[in-house]
């Protein structure tokens, strides 16, 4: 567990990359997962709800360290095991050494020692107390001694017994004597009550509020809204010296929150009758989480009601979310919310620059959700989303204030691009708002101050504004915006200027490669739709400017990025002005087929000069000379992207007239990436590609046979082993395949393409 803790601690930007997904795959018995606490919220109290239903244990004394565990237990026969001899004898071996004197009955001792045993370092034991704790859970003693054990001195078996209460009720409500069940409901808000009193019992204090919302849910309507209204007069109590209570705040949001979700979790019927009559207390509900809101912003707050906003918006949100299909869409829409309970907007923007993280992630959850659709549309919706855009428009003073506001610029884009989600005619229109431009600048901006984090967060929305067609869009969301994204994506696409081998980088290579391939092409994809022509030139710039051979091959990645696009428009020579005008839309009104082609004449003038100096760096390196190759051997994983570029533009060297003349130079560049081991991979896929589109340009017989003998003298004995430097480097590919294969079938398709068999034969 500390080696994992250890390695977590030094994954920290593998996690935050994937976007905070909770893991959802099963672990075998005794393994433990280990999840950052701002990757499990705000779904932290569904997560917990998830694992509940294989394991009955929460270590609570990890909860306020730097990872949550979960310790997954293995299923079991209950009554088999209750039966087996060895759990007669638990007790005895384990419970002299931990039981205590006190009012506790011998079967409430049992699992107490069973707990210290679960806690302690024998493995055996564990396994033991595991097996015998499952099988005690499904017992009818398990309800009185689960309270019994919330009401011990220590914090961890008080968590332990509410948590064990929680999967009674989730699990045998049914079986629990309906002339019982208010006696223990009174029984569990007496401990809560207990509880709330006790700083080192909050978490079993939350369990408790779930126990008593699921018993609540569980017994229908009445049951429920009373359960609702004991919430809101727990938040209406003053403190001892009739202040704001805190405690009674907190315990009423959670509540409140637990409800809400204990309701969307039932079965169909029952949630359409607890809907029904929960819908009607809405407004007042919201009412709660609006104040707490409204109290946290003021400069004369009381202590601890800052921390309260996270539990506010969570609570908020999930009564919004009281849905009778329980799809979880939204019961009002944002216009209808500014209307009933505006305050709670505004909270949830203001929250957006919190310095609790937790309470950031809750308020761009809670924007987002607002947005997102559900209810249906009002009139009043339009100004909603509107003022929305101004309130964040108002954070970008602080949003740009360095490294320390990355969370939220992070959080601001996310809402943005729920804002372009929803509507992003609101966003482009030709008569658009001066606040709408003022949030794309602002988006772009915040995507080229900060790190990579937020540019993920942002791409979404740039993707969204292309979405749109040229004609219907503000004159300046055209090429300016889209030129000034090239060169923001071009510096996160770069490595770091200290960086040798992934493996001493604190950059994970998984993470950077699936954030340039994915998120980065995309967006790169879509300013080569905007700048057609243009969008080279800039590359052009970027390759002539490099001063480092991070630069160099960030720029030849963007190249390459681009591909597809780039030799459909290029190799299409019978495209309209209509389709020229779809793709790249800026020039619809200037030019027509014309246009169309002079576009392309451009963009085949630049991809000759590109691979005419790729063709030099191959034939300097071939003959000794690598340094005379310029930026195109200045360093192994230069040598690698340049040969996956000239694999991807493969189509475009065998058909254009350009590229033809550019075949020679780029199979010798391939040739020498051959020699370099952490390129290998890809310059033998690029041979393949490169024989098997342009093999009519390389059957000449004395060119064919110095191609054949290159080859073979560039064929190692054995894959090259993977480089830690590398992207996909090693001559093994992703199953084991012999990269060196690609060789051979490269050569093997232009002896196919000679013109006779004889000839074939005569090469061969």
């Amino acid at each position: 567990a500390a080696a994992e803790r250890q390695r977590g601690n030094n994954d920290l930007s593998r996690l935050k990359s994937l976007h905070r997904r909770i893991p959802r795959s099963p672990c075998g018995e005794g393994q433990l997962v280990f999840i950052r606490p701002t990757a499990l919220l705000p779904r932290r109290r569904r997560l917990e709800r998830l694992f509940l239903t294989s394991s009955f244990l929460l270590i609570p004394h990890l909860f306020p360290s730097l990872f949550f565990s979960f310790p997954f237990l293995a299923s079991a026969d209950y009554n088999t095991l209750l039966s087996s001899s060895r759990h007669a004898h638990l007790h005895a071996r384990i419970a002299p050494s931990h039981a205590r004197k006190s009012t506790m009955s011998a079967t409430t001792q049992q699992v107490h020692g069973a707990i210290s045993a679960l806690y302690g370092q024998n493995p055996a034991q564990q396994r033991e107390a595991n097996d015998f704790l499952v099988a005690f859970a499904s017992t009818p003693e398990a309800w009185e001694t689960s309270l019994q054990l919330v009401g011990t001195p220590e914090p961890s078996v008080r968590y332990f017994g509410a948590n064990m209460l929680y999967g009674k009720v989730k699990s045998d409500w049914s079986g629990l004597p309906e002339a019982h069940r208010g006696q223990f409901v009174a029984a569990v808000s007496q401990q809560l009550q207990a509880l709330s009193a006790k700083p080192d019992s909050v978490l079993a204090a939350r369990r408790l509020c779930l126990v008593m919302a699921a018993a609540a849910t569980r017994s229908g309507a009445d049951a429920t809204t009373a359960l609702v209204q004991q919430a809101l007069d727990l938040a209406g109590q003053g403190d001892a010296t009739g202040g704001v209570s805190v405690t009674g705040l907190t315990l009423a949001l959670e509540i409140q929150a637990a409800v809400a979700e204990e309701v969307n979790d039932t079965d169909r019927a029952a949630r359409s009758t607890l809907v029904n009559v929960l819908i009607p207390r809405l407004i007042e509900v919201l009412g709660l989480s609006e104040s707490v809101l409204d109290a946290a912003s003021s400069p004369d707050a009381a202590h601890g009601m800052s921390g309260l906003r996270a539990a506010a918006l969570h609570a908020a949100l999930a009564w919004l979310r009281l849905d009778q299909r329980g799809g979880g869409g939204m019961v009002l829409s944002p216009g209808q919310l500014a209307q009933s309970r505006g305050g709670l907007m505004r909270g949830a923007i203001a929250a957006l620059a919190a310095d609790d993280t937790a309470v950031v992630d809750a308020a761009a959850e809670f924007v987002i959700a607002a947005l997102s659709p559900g209810a249906a549309e009002t009139t009043e919706d339009a100004s909603a989303v509107g003022a929305i855009v101004s309130a964040l428009l108002g954070h970008r003073p602080a949003a740009m204030a360095g490294a320390e506001a990355e969370d939220l610029a992070r959080a601001v884009c996310r809402v943005a691009v729920a804002v372009s989600e929803r509507d992003v005619v609101i966003l482009v229109r030709p008569d658009a708002h001066p606040d709408s431009l003022g949030l794309t600048d602002m988006v772009l901006a915040l995507a080229e101050a900060h790190e990579r984090p937020v540019m993920e967060a942002a791409a979404d929305y740039f993707l969204m504004l292309n979405t749109m067609p040229v004609a219907d869009r503000h004159h300046q969301l055209g090429e300016p915006l889209f030129k000034r994204l090239v060169a923001a994506c071009l510096r996160r696409a770069t490595l770091p200027l200290d960086f040798t081998i992934w493996d001493d980088a604190e950059e994970d290579r998984d993470t950077f490669m699936r954030f340039r391939e994915q998120i980065l092409a995309d967006l790169l994809d879509n300013c080569y739709g905007m700048m057609r022509s243009r969008y080279l030139v800039e590359i052009g710039v970027a390759l002539a400017g490099a001063s480092t051979w991070q630069a160099a091959e960030a720029a030849v990645f963007a190249a390459r990025a681009v591909s597809v696009p780039v030799k459909q428009h290029v190799l299409n020579t019978r495209a309209s002005a209509s389709d020229f005008a779809a793709s790249g839309g800026a020039e619809a009104g200037r030019g027509g087929i014309d246009l169309a082609a002079a576009d392309r004449q451009e963009s085949n003038a630049f991809l000759g000069q590109l691979f005419a100096r790729v063709g030099e760096a191959g034939s300097a390196a071939t003959s000794g000379q690598g340094a005379a190759g310029g930026v195109f051997t200045s360093h192994p994983l230069v040598m690698e992207s340049t040969a996956r570029m000239v694999g991807a533009y493969a189509a475009w060297l065998g058909q254009a007239g350009a590229g033809s003349a550019c075949v020679p130079g780029s199979v010798a560049y391939l040739l020498a990436a051959l020699r370099v081991p952490e390129a290998f991979r890809h310059a033998a896929q690029g041979f393949r590609n490169v024989c098997a589109r342009c093999a009519v340009h390389l059957q000449a017989p004395e060119l064919l046979g110095r191609l054949m003998d290159s080859a073979e003298a560039c064929m190692p004995a054995a894959p090259p082993p993977a480089m830690a430097g590398a992207a996909g480097s090693g001559g093994a590919g992703a199953e084991g395949e012999d990269d060196r294969a690609a060789i051979v079938e490269g050569l093997a398709r232009v002896i196919a393409s000679l013109p006779s068999a004889t000839a074939a034969a005569e090469a061969g």
